[in-house]
Formats: C-alpha cells, structure tokens, sequence
C-alpha cells in the first residue's frame, strides 16, 4: 500500500454526524488497490424495507480455494435471492385481504430476520479472513469499512450508532494491517466515542510521530477530555468502594438497562428520581426523542417532550463538584434553568456542550447495547407498517440508601403568601 501520501487526522470533538467522507474514501481507495485481485464495489441502498448493505463481488481466477471469501460468496447470494423474494412479495400484496396480507407480511420477516442473520455472519466471516496469513479479499474489506461507517455515523436505521462496536472491527483491522495510516482517523474517533481517552491519546501521539497533519483544536479539545475524566474516575473510584449508590433497573422492550445514581453529588435529582421510580411513573413511558448519535430521551407522560411530573426541581449541574457528561452518563432534560422534572436522557456519547446546565445524575453500569439499540417512532411509508417508539415496561428501584426519597421542588422555595 503507497503510504507516501499526506496523512491526517481530523479534530476530536464528537459530532452528531462523524463528518468522514474524505476518510473513507481514502480508507477504501487504498485498501482497494492494495488487494487488486476482486472486482468490488459498494453504494448505499435506496430501499426504504430492507435498506440493505449492498456488495457487488465476482470471483476471479486463481482465488477460488479461498476458503472465506467462498462462503462471503455464499452467504452474499443468499442475501440477494432473500431481497428478490422479498420485493416479489410486496409486488403480489393482496388488496384488501387483511388475513392474506399478514400472511405475506409475515412471511416477508423471515426473510428479513434472515438477512440480519447472513450480514452479521458476512462480518464474522470478514473478520476471521483478517485473522489469516492470506491478504483478505477487498470485497470483504470493503464490507467491514461500511459496517464500521454505520457504526459511527447512525444513518443506517439497523446498523445502529455504536462506537464499541465499531471500535472490535478496527481493532481486528489494526491488529492484521498496522501499517494501514487511514484508520487512524476511525480509530481515533472511536475511542473517543467510548470512553477511553488514554487510547486516544496513544493514538494521537503516534499519528503525530508518523507525520499525520493534526488540526490545532484537536490535542487542546482533547487535553479538556481527559481533565473532566480524571475528576469522574476520582469519584468512581470512592463510589467503588464505598458500593451503596442507589440502582434503578429499566426493563424495556429492547432489553434491560441498570443505572446507578450520582446521590453524592446531586442528592436532590436523585431523591426526585427514585420517588418517581417508586410511584411508578416511568412505566410504560416511551422514549420520545432519540437522536442516533447524541442521546435518547424519556420521562414524558405526554411522549412528545412536553410533559413532566407536575412540578420543577432546581437543577444542581452547576455546583463545583458536578459531574460531566459522558457515554452512559444519565442525565435531566429541561427547557431552561430550574425546570427540570422527570425528563431524562442517556448520552450515546461524551456531551460537553451540556456541562454546567444540565443535571447528571447517574451512568448507566448494564445495558449500553441497549441504549445505543432504542428507536424513537417511525412513520410509515408505502411498504412497512408505522413503528412505535421504544418505551420502558418497568422501572424498579434495586437498591438504595436507608433514608427517605423526598425531592425539594421549586414550589417548596417560594415565600409563603401575605395572610
């Protein structure tokens, strides 16, 4: 691979869409010709049903004992023939015949389910191609690019934002191909995404030794990253021994997610959380607002964002000893200073432009494949049926301190009226 071009990184801060156009193009122009045996080539799909993960691949002559990249094959035109029948079956939709047409739907999401299953199997298949002395194929390359793309940039409505995944698929890039500069970027990045500010700073390091342009505003954003997570493994550490935060469990039904709550630095969000918790408010509440890459919401009785417990409690996120946003960190939503409510949100990644106004108040310490899994409602189109939000079936106190949960609200504060 000709790695005599200019390399580069691009600036730390996490973006609701990661801007990598120009990284991915070089990632697979090199990659590319650096295994020139395949005719490959990948676009993103049109199709609104089964919004698939097209690759177009051909055998050539003198790979065909290539163990891997024959069941890719396999699997790839297994996938094809599934979205031919699938778009044969909406084609043949009967009109008007509603058992007839649950039949044909029903059918239509076993090929569906089935398509998951083969493309998850495509990765795995790729990824043990890595593991081989043998070069992989560039069209299993190209396959793992676009997963890891999806993975960071959340358009894909089935291969959800998930840096910790993505970050397992370029791990396995890094360890076969080291030398290969155009992950560095990815790499980079999500690290960041997930929390391990160490890592992105090794990196960093060695993208600058190897000659890589760095923007300016990416070691002094970073350098911010690290400051604000000293002070958070500071408190975790005493919060680790200590073991007695309180929990909440949150059954949803995309999987369960345990919360742990920050009651030493934000008593009184904490106090109003855990009683609502144990009124039962939370059940069966939707998650209203979710942004794929930033953070999802709930806590609206309305489900639109509007709604609250009936009162407002004073935020707490601008004392000294706050705590500051990152991936997992459990957070009050509020539509201004000292109104917050039972409004919450799960931040999908590092937060910075809400330290100091918004209230953290916990992590989540189980579940995060669930939260980055949480779907807001999806409007229907001409071939799918509307889908309803995510909500959570429970919530559940699971531990907490030997004292009453009583918040202080905005209401107890006002001066009594003249008699």
């Amino acid at each position: 691979m000709n790695t005599s071009r200019t390399n580069s990184i691009k600036s730390g801060r996490p973006l609701p869409a990661i801007q990598k156009k120009w990284a991915l193009g070089l990632v697979l122009a090199g990659l590319l010709t650096y295994q020139p045996c395949v005719s490959c080539y990948a676009q993103e799909s049109s199709s609104q049903s089964t919004n698939q993960e097209p690759v177009t691949a051909t055998l050539d002559q003198g790979v065909a004992d290539d163990d891997h990249y024959q069941h890719f094959l396999l699997l790839f035109n297994e996938r094809k023939e599934n979205h031919q029948k699938i778009n044969q079956l909406y084609a043949s939709m009967p009109i008007g015949v509603v058992q007839a047409q649950a039949e044909q739907r029903k059918k239509i999401n076993a090929y569906l389910i089935r398509n998951l299953e083969i493309e998850n199997e495509m990765v795995q298949t790729a990824v043990s191609a890595l593991k081989t002395p043998r070069p992989p194929q560039p069209a299993l390359v190209n396959l793992l690019m676009l997963r890891i793309e999806r993975r960071l940039d959340g358009k894909n409505s089935r291969i959800y934002f998930d840096p910790p995944q993505a970050l397992k698929l370029l791990e396995a890039f890094d360890e076969s191909n080291p030398d290969l500069p155009d992950l560095t970027s990815y790499l980079y990045y999500a690290n960041l995404l997930s929390n391990r500010f160490s890592k992105a700073r090794e990196i960093l390091e060695n993208a600058t030794a190897k000659g890589f342009t760095v923007p300016a505003t990416t070691a002094p954003e970073l350098e911010a990253y690290e400051k604000k997570w000293k002070q958070e493994l500071e408190y975790r550490s005493v919060e680790l021994a200590d073991n007695d935060l309180p929990r909440v469990l949150f059954e949803t039904d995309a999987g369960n997610i345990v919360v742990e709550l920050f009651e030493n630095q934000a008593p009184n969000t904490v106090n109003n959380f855990v009683a609502l918790v144990e009124d039962g408010f939370y059940d069966g509440l939707t998650f209203h607002q979710v942004d794929s890459t930033l953070s999802c919401q709930s806590g609206c009785p309305q489900g639109d964002g509007t709604g609250g417990a009936g009162y407002q409690i004073p935020c707490e996120g601008q004392a000294p000893n706050s705590r500051r946003h990152f991936t997992g960190s459990l957070s009050m939503a509020h539509d201004g200073p000292d109104t917050g409510s039972s409004r919450f949100l799960i931040a999908r990644q590092p937060l910075p432009h809400l330290d100091g106004k918004n209230t953290v108040f916990g992590q989540v310490t189980e579940g995060m494949p669930v939260v980055y899994s949480l779907r807001r409602a999806q409007p229907g189109n001409t071939r799918a049926h509307p889908r309803p939000p995510n909500r959570i079936l429970k919530a559940t106190v699971i531990r907490k301190r030997d004292h009453p949960y009583v918040p202080r609200k905005i209401t107890d504060n006002k001066p009594e009226p003249d008699k």
